[in-house]
């Protein structure tokens, strides 16, 4: 398996995802939506490895746009192997009480429609062998004061990775990796790293490991793997 759809390819974890998978021999196809400029100097990056890399924009909670999209890339690349549903927002912080219809549709829309849909397109594909990995967040397994729509809609992917995994077996493994506080570049982080059992936060590279870990083994389906350094059995010890 070697061609491999990353959505959300411009968001910071994700450039540096498509690097890596990228230096390791794939042929990827980038969805992006927004970041033209962003997007192209990625494309520019990934030119000095030896792999096929296109670009494909779409709105990832339109249906006709996903659709289009994939029928692009399937013309482009053949088949994908792989798709890495890296889409998702982390909304500001409110009271329950405060949460408007539009809000819980949006935040619904991109962090668990998007990967409905384009996992969707990916099995309609006539593919003896493929896998689907998704991207949550250990917020799917907790619960945070005030960001109740983003805990219940990461919540909802971590499921939808386990009811996907019962439909499409045998032919497609899904699964599911959800991390915990990963530092890219300078970004200032709220928590100390001393809350965190391995004493550091974590980085994509630790997301790269688990993505290759779900490639390289056809036998692991309806999983999730919790990324975070032990940040979350502290939390529940306490």
């Amino acid at each position: 398996m070697n061609n491999i759809l990353l959505t959300a390819s411009t968001s910071k974890i994700g450039q540096k995802l498509a690097i890596e998978l990228a230096r390791k021999g794939y042929n990827l196809a980038l969805h992006y939506f927004n970041s033209d400029s962003v997007a192209n100097e990625l494309l520019q990056k990934l030119s000095d490895f030896n792999t096929e890399t296109k670009l494909f924009k779409a709105d990832a909670k339109d249906i006709s746009a996903v659709e289009s999209a994939f029928s692009n890339i399937i013309d482009d690349f053949g088949e994908i192997n792989i798709l890495i549903n890296n889409i998702g927002i982390f909304p500001q912080k409110q009271n329950f009480i405060d949460i408007k219809l539009e809000q819980w549709n949006e935040v619904f829309d991109v962090n668990l429609r998007s990967a409905f849909l384009f996992s969707q397109q990916f099995a309609r594909q006539p593919l003896k062998k493929g896998a689907i990995i998704n991207i949550s967040s250990v917020g799917g397994l907790e619960h945070w004061k005030g960001s109740l729509l983003y805990n219940v809609s990461k919540s909802a992917l971590i499921h939808l990775t386990k009811s996907l995994a019962v439909e499409l077996a045998p032919r497609i493994t899904v699964n599911c990796i959800s991390p915990g506080i990963i530092k890219v570049a300078d970004e200032p982080i709220s928590i100390n790293s001393d809350n965190i059992l391995l004493k550091k936060f974590g980085q994509v590279q630790d997301i790269f490991a688990a993505v290759c870990f779900f490639i390289e083994n056809d036998y692991l389906t309806g999983q999730n793997i919790i990324v975070d350094g032990g940040y979350s059995l502290i939390r529940k010890s306490k």
